[in-house]
């Protein structure tokens, strides 16, 4: 069985919006997954994108009230579970989780601001109780750099899938020299995929460049 999965922070931003939720759909239809899970979902973003997902399944919909909002995901197979839980902070996260008989997926936006680490560990360190099943796939932005010391509150039972497959690449998805929508002069790792699986096996994990936010994605294929 094989699994691609996608996640994207869509970037709420004004900027070229509507042309930015375009081309996230059009590199979707490229990449043909079977799940997307995706950050920064406001109203403004899903007013364009969610006529261009077709048949897709929605965790959102315009008509979902805003504790709905925020973190998303689409899926060719309907969930048999979604679940949204809130998380510490003064932001208003939220843990969404999207199950399946065979994986669950935990969609992820931790507190952003850099003087907000004490908040993104106490909320890393509440995923802990939530999982429901043994084989969970963990991703979204987690607004820390792979090279912070903030990377000891990430989950020990699961592996970080970037170093895993590709421990001589940075793998930056913020990226101010690659990416002309990122704003200043920036390299960091924010975007993850964190897996704890005796099931699934990850064989192949790459940049998603969409060309629609200030952030790259990841693309990952897992096989069971």
């Amino acid at each position: 069985m094989l699994l691609r999965i996608v996640t994207q922070n869509l970037w709420f931003d004004s900027h070229q919006r509507e042309a930015r939720m375009q081309a996230h759909a059009a590199h979707w239809q490229e990449l043909q997954p079977d799940v997307i899970a995706v950050q920064e979902a406001t109203l403004a973003c899903l007013r364009p994108l969610l006529p261009l997902l077709g048949d897709w399944h929605s965790t959102v919909s315009l008509e979902s009230p805003a504790q709905w909002q925020g973190v998303a995901v689409f899926s060719k197979e309907k969930p048999q579970r979604v679940d949204m839980l809130p998380l510490p902070g003064q932001m208003g996260r939220r843990f969404l989780r999207v199950g399946w008989e065979h994986l669950e997926i935990g969609v992820v936006h931790l507190e952003s601001t850099a003087s907000a680490g004490p908040t993104r560990a106490a909320q890393l360190e509440s995923l802990a109780s939530q999982w429901t099943q043994p084989d969970c796939l963990l991703l979204g932005d987690f607004n820390f750099c792979s090279t912070s010391s903030e990377n000891g509150g990430l989950p020990s039972d699961f592996v970080d899938l970037w170093p895993a497959l590709h421990p001589n690449d940075p793998g930056w998805t913020l990226d101010s020299q690659r990416n002309g929508l990122l704003r200043g002069s920036k390299q960091a790792r924010y975007d993850r995929m964190l897996l704890r699986s005796r099931a699934w096996a990850c064989r192949s994990l790459q940049l998603s460049q969409s060309n629609g936010s200030d952030h790259f994605g990841l693309v990952a294929d897992l096989e069971k």
